[in-house]
Protein backbone atom coordinates (compact mmCIF):
# COMPACT_ATOMS: atom_id res chain seq x y z
CA UNK A 1 0.00 0.00 0.00
CA UNK A 2 2.87 2.37 0.78
CA UNK A 3 4.61 1.59 -2.22
CA UNK A 4 1.62 2.59 -4.29
CA UNK A 5 0.57 5.43 -2.62
CA UNK A 6 4.15 6.42 -3.25
CA UNK A 7 4.36 5.72 -6.83
CA UNK A 8 1.16 7.84 -7.50
CA UNK A 9 2.97 10.68 -5.09
CA UNK A 10 6.00 10.20 -7.70
CA UNK A 11 4.06 10.42 -10.48
CA UNK A 12 1.54 13.62 -9.72
CA UNK A 13 1.68 17.19 -8.30
CA UNK A 14 -0.14 20.83 -7.84
CA UNK A 15 -3.92 20.47 -7.84
CA UNK A 16 -4.19 16.77 -9.75
CA UNK A 17 -2.33 14.99 -6.32
CA UNK A 18 -4.69 12.52 -5.21
CA UNK A 19 -3.48 13.69 -1.78
CA UNK A 20 -3.76 17.72 -2.31
CA UNK A 21 -6.75 17.79 -4.92
CA UNK A 22 -8.14 21.46 -5.08
CA UNK A 23 -11.74 21.58 -3.38
CA UNK A 24 -10.58 18.70 -1.25
CA UNK A 25 -12.92 18.50 1.85
CA UNK A 26 -10.90 18.76 5.51
CA UNK A 27 -11.57 15.45 6.21
CA UNK A 28 -9.63 14.59 2.85
CA UNK A 29 -7.32 16.95 3.56
CA UNK A 30 -6.39 15.34 7.19
CA UNK A 31 -6.12 11.43 5.54
CA UNK A 32 -3.88 13.21 2.49
CA UNK A 33 -1.23 14.35 5.57
CA UNK A 34 -1.72 11.12 7.31
CA UNK A 35 -0.37 9.36 3.80
CA UNK A 36 1.78 11.32 3.42
CA UNK A 37 3.54 11.28 6.93
CA UNK A 38 3.42 7.18 6.33
CA UNK A 39 4.95 7.61 3.12
CA UNK A 40 7.86 9.66 4.08
CA UNK A 41 8.22 7.36 7.88
CA UNK A 42 8.38 4.51 5.94
CA UNK A 43 11.01 5.82 3.83
CA UNK A 44 12.98 6.78 6.78
CA UNK A 45 12.43 3.86 8.87
CA UNK A 46 12.96 0.73 6.26
CA UNK A 47 16.70 1.17 6.34
CA UNK A 48 16.31 0.60 9.96
CA UNK A 49 14.09 -2.42 9.74
CA UNK A 50 16.65 -4.05 7.23
CA UNK A 51 19.68 -2.95 9.88
CA UNK A 52 17.07 -5.18 12.70
CA UNK A 53 16.77 -7.89 10.26
CA UNK A 54 20.19 -7.90 9.40
CA UNK A 55 20.65 -8.30 13.50
CA UNK A 56 18.01 -10.99 13.97
CA UNK A 57 20.61 -12.89 11.42
CA UNK A 58 23.17 -12.36 13.25
CA UNK A 59 21.97 -13.14 16.94
CA UNK A 60 20.36 -16.13 15.49
CA UNK A 61 24.57 -17.57 14.15
CA UNK A 62 25.77 -16.94 17.73
CA UNK A 63 23.47 -19.89 19.57
CA UNK A 64 22.01 -22.00 16.17
CA UNK A 65 23.82 -24.23 13.67
CA UNK A 66 23.57 -22.29 10.39
CA UNK A 67 22.15 -24.33 7.43
CA UNK A 68 21.71 -22.55 4.05
CA UNK A 69 17.94 -23.63 2.48
CA UNK A 70 18.83 -21.87 -1.39
CA UNK A 71 17.57 -19.97 -2.86
CA UNK A 72 16.10 -17.58 -0.17
CA UNK A 73 16.59 -18.42 2.86
CA UNK A 74 18.58 -20.04 5.92
CA UNK A 75 17.70 -22.18 8.93
CA UNK A 76 18.40 -22.20 12.51
CA UNK A 77 18.68 -24.91 14.69
CA UNK A 78 19.69 -24.38 18.28
CA UNK A 79 21.93 -26.27 19.57
CA UNK A 80 20.02 -27.90 22.82
CA UNK A 81 16.55 -26.44 22.64
CA UNK A 82 14.27 -27.66 20.24
CA UNK A 83 11.24 -25.92 21.35
CA UNK A 84 9.25 -24.58 17.99
CA UNK A 85 10.35 -20.90 19.29
CA UNK A 86 14.20 -21.31 19.25
CA UNK A 87 14.35 -23.32 15.84
CA UNK A 88 13.66 -21.07 12.66
CA UNK A 89 13.97 -19.87 9.27
CA UNK A 90 14.96 -16.15 7.91
CA UNK A 91 14.98 -14.64 4.47
CA UNK A 92 18.06 -13.95 3.11
CA UNK A 93 18.80 -10.51 1.94
CA UNK A 94 18.92 -11.56 -1.54
CA UNK A 95 15.20 -13.19 -1.17
CA UNK A 96 14.28 -9.33 -2.11
CA UNK A 97 10.23 -8.11 -1.43
CA UNK A 98 9.26 -10.43 -4.74
CA UNK A 99 10.54 -13.74 -4.58
CA UNK A 100 9.40 -16.00 -7.36
CA UNK A 101 6.98 -18.36 -6.46
CA UNK A 102 9.43 -21.52 -7.58
CA UNK A 103 12.34 -20.28 -5.67
CA UNK A 104 10.24 -20.41 -2.52
CA UNK A 105 9.01 -23.66 -3.20
CA UNK A 106 12.30 -24.93 -3.86
CA UNK A 107 13.92 -23.23 -0.32
CA UNK A 108 10.64 -24.67 1.65
CA UNK A 109 11.43 -28.24 -0.09
CA UNK A 110 14.68 -27.66 1.43
CA UNK A 111 13.51 -26.68 4.60
CA UNK A 112 11.16 -29.44 5.72
CA UNK A 113 14.14 -31.61 4.43
CA UNK A 114 16.26 -30.00 7.27
CA UNK A 115 13.60 -29.65 9.70
CA UNK A 116 12.30 -33.45 9.11
CA UNK A 117 16.36 -34.87 9.47
CA UNK A 118 16.15 -32.92 12.83
CA UNK A 119 12.78 -33.82 14.16
CA UNK A 120 12.15 -29.83 14.53
CA UNK A 121 8.85 -27.94 12.89
CA UNK A 122 9.27 -25.43 9.95
CA UNK A 123 8.93 -21.94 10.93
CA UNK A 124 9.91 -19.19 8.96
CA UNK A 125 9.91 -15.83 10.43
CA UNK A 126 10.85 -12.44 9.52
CA UNK A 127 9.57 -8.68 8.91
CA UNK A 128 6.83 -8.46 6.90
CA UNK A 129 7.30 -4.72 5.80
CA UNK A 130 10.59 -6.25 4.10
CA UNK A 131 8.94 -9.23 2.09
CA UNK A 132 5.45 -7.37 1.08
CA UNK A 133 4.79 -10.08 -1.28
CA UNK A 134 6.27 -13.14 0.96
CA UNK A 135 3.43 -13.76 3.05
CA UNK A 136 0.39 -14.32 -0.13
CA UNK A 137 3.23 -16.68 -1.60
CA UNK A 138 3.17 -18.42 1.78
CA UNK A 139 -0.28 -19.04 1.67
CA UNK A 140 -0.74 -20.12 -1.91
CA UNK A 141 2.06 -22.61 -0.73
CA UNK A 142 -0.30 -23.93 2.14
CA UNK A 143 2.05 -21.95 5.08
CA UNK A 144 -0.32 -20.51 7.32
CA UNK A 145 0.56 -17.18 9.47
CA UNK A 146 0.87 -18.38 13.42
CA UNK A 147 2.08 -15.18 14.93
CA UNK A 148 2.04 -11.37 14.11
CA UNK A 149 3.76 -8.90 17.02
CA UNK A 150 4.15 -5.31 16.54
CA UNK A 151 7.92 -4.32 16.01
CA UNK A 152 8.60 -1.43 17.90
CA UNK A 153 11.91 1.26 17.49
CA UNK A 154 12.92 3.88 19.72
CA UNK A 155 13.03 7.13 18.39
CA UNK A 156 15.09 10.28 20.29
CA UNK A 157 12.27 12.77 19.13
CA UNK A 158 9.50 10.51 20.97
CA UNK A 159 11.48 10.07 24.21
CA UNK A 160 9.58 10.92 27.23
CA UNK A 161 10.58 10.43 30.95
CA UNK A 162 8.93 7.59 32.64
CA UNK A 163 6.89 8.97 35.91
CA UNK A 164 8.96 8.02 38.75
CA UNK A 165 7.74 5.05 40.95
CA UNK A 166 8.32 5.39 44.73
CA UNK A 167 10.93 3.28 46.26
CA UNK A 168 12.01 1.92 42.59
CA UNK A 169 15.06 0.87 42.12
CA UNK A 170 17.00 -0.86 39.52
CA UNK A 171 19.87 -3.20 39.52
CA UNK A 172 22.27 -3.55 36.51
CA UNK A 173 23.09 -7.40 35.65
CA UNK A 174 26.51 -7.96 33.94
CA UNK A 175 29.69 -10.46 34.02
CA UNK A 176 30.86 -8.84 37.42
CA UNK A 177 27.59 -9.71 39.38
CA UNK A 178 27.61 -12.37 41.71
CA UNK A 179 25.74 -15.69 41.07
CA UNK A 180 22.73 -14.84 43.58
CA UNK A 181 22.48 -11.77 41.79
CA UNK A 182 21.67 -13.73 38.86
CA UNK A 183 20.12 -16.38 39.97
CA UNK A 184 17.39 -13.58 41.39
CA UNK A 185 16.96 -11.84 38.30
CA UNK A 186 16.54 -14.98 36.50
CA UNK A 187 13.29 -16.41 38.82
CA UNK A 188 12.18 -12.90 38.52
CA UNK A 189 11.78 -13.01 35.24
CA UNK A 190 10.28 -16.63 34.87
CA UNK A 191 7.68 -15.80 37.55
CA UNK A 192 7.03 -12.88 35.60
CA UNK A 193 5.88 -14.94 32.21
CA UNK A 194 4.30 -17.57 34.91
CA UNK A 195 5.83 -20.27 33.71
CA UNK A 196 6.30 -23.56 36.07
CA UNK A 197 9.63 -24.62 36.28
CA UNK A 198 12.25 -24.90 38.74
CA UNK A 199 14.87 -21.63 40.12
CA UNK A 200 17.66 -21.08 37.90
CA UNK A 201 20.33 -23.50 39.17
CA UNK A 202 24.27 -22.06 39.71
CA UNK A 203 25.41 -23.94 36.70
CA UNK A 204 22.85 -21.63 34.74
CA UNK A 205 23.38 -19.17 36.38
CA UNK A 206 26.93 -18.96 35.38
CA UNK A 207 26.20 -19.65 31.88
CA UNK A 208 23.81 -16.85 31.32
CA UNK A 209 26.22 -14.19 33.46
CA UNK A 210 29.17 -15.16 30.68
CA UNK A 211 26.77 -14.33 27.80
CA UNK A 212 26.42 -10.48 29.72
CA UNK A 213 29.83 -9.43 27.82
CA UNK A 214 27.98 -7.09 25.30
CA UNK A 215 24.82 -7.09 26.60
CA UNK A 216 23.07 -6.34 30.06
CA UNK A 217 20.69 -7.46 32.59
CA UNK A 218 18.04 -6.09 34.83
CA UNK A 219 16.11 -6.52 38.15
CA UNK A 220 13.78 -4.09 39.26
CA UNK A 221 13.23 -3.47 43.07
CA UNK A 222 10.77 -2.45 45.49
CA UNK A 223 12.98 -1.94 48.46
CA UNK A 224 14.18 -5.74 49.19
CA UNK A 225 11.09 -7.20 46.57
CA UNK A 226 12.20 -8.16 42.95
CA UNK A 227 9.74 -6.73 40.95
CA UNK A 228 10.92 -7.04 37.36
CA UNK A 229 12.78 -8.00 34.71
CA UNK A 230 13.95 -7.82 31.33
CA UNK A 231 17.81 -7.41 29.19
CA UNK A 232 18.92 -5.50 26.06
CA UNK A 233 20.82 -8.32 24.19
CA UNK A 234 24.43 -7.97 22.49
CA UNK A 235 25.35 -4.54 20.98
CA UNK A 236 25.94 -5.08 17.35
CA UNK A 237 29.01 -3.24 15.61
CA UNK A 238 26.31 -1.28 13.78
CA UNK A 239 24.59 -0.47 17.47
CA UNK A 240 22.02 -2.46 17.10
CA UNK A 241 20.06 -4.10 20.04
CA UNK A 242 16.72 -5.44 21.15
CA UNK A 243 15.51 -4.72 24.56
CA UNK A 244 13.64 -8.64 25.20
CA UNK A 245 11.95 -10.22 28.37
CA UNK A 246 10.49 -7.22 29.83
CA UNK A 247 8.09 -8.42 32.18
CA UNK A 248 6.31 -7.17 36.39
CA UNK A 249 5.47 -9.85 38.48
CA UNK A 250 1.55 -10.10 38.72
CA UNK A 251 1.17 -8.56 42.29
CA UNK A 252 3.07 -4.90 40.98
CA UNK A 253 1.36 -4.49 37.88
CA UNK A 254 -0.10 -1.10 36.26
CA UNK A 255 2.23 0.35 38.90
CA UNK A 256 4.21 2.19 35.92
CA UNK A 257 7.37 -0.50 36.95
CA UNK A 258 7.11 -1.69 33.15
CA UNK A 259 7.72 1.51 31.40
CA UNK A 260 10.41 2.51 34.30
CA UNK A 261 12.19 -0.43 33.25
CA UNK A 262 12.21 0.11 29.64
CA UNK A 263 13.45 3.42 29.87
CA UNK A 264 16.49 2.72 31.82
CA UNK A 265 17.11 -0.43 30.19
CA UNK A 266 16.78 1.73 26.73
CA UNK A 267 18.77 4.70 28.63
CA UNK A 268 21.39 1.94 29.35
CA UNK A 269 21.61 0.56 25.67
CA UNK A 270 22.23 3.77 24.43
CA UNK A 271 25.16 4.61 26.74
CA UNK A 272 26.58 1.54 25.90
CA UNK A 273 27.13 2.35 22.27
CA UNK A 274 23.48 1.33 20.97
CA UNK A 275 22.02 3.60 17.98
CA UNK A 276 19.22 1.23 17.34
CA UNK A 277 17.10 -0.30 19.89
CA UNK A 278 14.05 -2.03 19.21
CA UNK A 279 11.30 -4.62 20.73
CA UNK A 280 8.56 -6.36 19.83
CA UNK A 281 5.26 -5.82 21.93
CA UNK A 282 3.38 -8.97 22.75
CA UNK A 283 -0.12 -7.06 22.54
CA UNK A 284 -1.66 -3.37 22.15
CA UNK A 285 -1.52 -2.79 25.83
CA UNK A 286 2.01 -3.47 25.94
CA UNK A 287 2.71 -1.36 23.07
CA UNK A 288 1.44 1.35 24.44
CA UNK A 289 3.49 1.51 27.81
CA UNK A 290 6.35 1.56 25.29
CA UNK A 291 5.09 4.19 23.31
CA UNK A 292 4.99 6.00 26.60
CA UNK A 293 9.07 6.27 26.86
CA UNK A 294 9.63 6.32 23.65
CA UNK A 295 8.76 3.68 21.10
CA UNK A 296 7.01 3.76 17.86
CA UNK A 297 5.17 1.35 16.07
CA UNK A 298 7.53 0.96 12.64
CA UNK A 299 6.57 -2.95 11.18
CA UNK A 300 5.33 -6.06 11.65
CA UNK A 301 6.93 -9.67 12.78
CA UNK A 302 5.11 -12.44 11.39
CA UNK A 303 5.76 -16.39 11.72
CA UNK A 304 4.50 -18.93 8.92
CA UNK A 305 4.48 -22.85 9.65
CA UNK A 306 2.78 -25.42 7.36
CA UNK A 307 -1.17 -25.46 7.82
CA UNK A 308 -2.13 -28.14 9.79
CA UNK A 309 -4.91 -28.51 8.48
Amino acid sequence: MAQARGAEYGQRSGASSPFLKEGASAPELRWSVVCLERFFRRRRTMPALSQVQDYLRQLAREHHAAVPCPPLCTAFFHISDADAESNYAIPDPSAGASPSSHDLQASLRTLRAECAHRNRPPRLQFIEDLFVDLPSLLRSTGWAEEERSPLMIWTSARARLAPPVPGLSIATLSADSTLDEICEGLDTNTAGFGLSIPPASAEEAEGFRQGLIRSRAFTAHLGPQPVGAGMFTPISDEGVTELVGITTLAPFRRRGIAASLTAHMTDQALAHGAKTVFLTAANEPAGRVYERVGFQFEATKVVYMPDAG
